[in-house]
């Protein structure tokens, strides 16, 4: 619940803020602002200074601290059409953080997946599908984690020199993989 959580307070950042909520923790949006507002995040001088970038990523690190906490409860849904129904949200949630991971474009908009990879994603798992098994399921989001991951972790290897969190990302991507490929 509150990787999925996490994740649409994040996305959901301008929308949010723009109908006066405020869900960002202040103990992480003041570490990145001057004054006292969270709508700081969204002003050009911030964007342009890095400043809410690095407020984004931060939550975005704190988001994937989840990711094992998310598939452990999947990992131990057996009966399929309950596990995707739950598997369903977590697969979009990672995909929305991948898309929103270092994209300034979450202060000035709400971030989505597009349509075409959210119906690709729903596809996957509907009942319709063949075989509709626990194995198939489990090995479905199993494989979208780890492909949501590793885009994640390339963009944090590709930042690495300028955001200070970057590193705790990676590994939580590398150490969220090795154990994804253990099962």
């Amino acid at each position: 619940g509150e990787f999925l959580q996490r994740t649409n307070i994040i996305r959901d950042y301008l929308e949010d803020f723009e109908d006066g909520r405020a869900f960002w923790p202040e103990s992480v949006w003041k570490q990145y602002t001057e004054g006292s507002s969270l709508g700081e995040l969204k002003d050009p001088a911030a964007i342009a200074k890095g400043a809410s970038l690095q407020c984004l990523n931060h939550m975005i690190a704190d988001a994937l601290e989840f990711v094992p906490a998310c598939l452990e409860y999947l990992d131990n849904i057996h009966e399929p059409t309950i596990l995707s129904f739950c598997a369903l949200p977590q697969v979009m949630a990672i995909a929305t953080l991948a898309k929103c991971y270092d994209n300034e474009d979450v202060f000035s908009g709400v971030v989505k997946i597009r349509k075409g990879f959210s119906a690709t994603i729903l596809l996957d798992f509907a009942p319709t599908t063949s075989p509709f098994t626990e194995e198939r399921l489990r090995n479905s989001y199993r494989l979208w984690f780890l492909n949501q991951l590793e885009a994640i972790r390339a963009i944090a290897l590709k930042i690495r020199a300028t955001d200070k969190h970057s590193s705790r990302v990676i590994e939580i991507c590398e150490k969220t993989r090795a154990k994804l490929l253990s099962n």
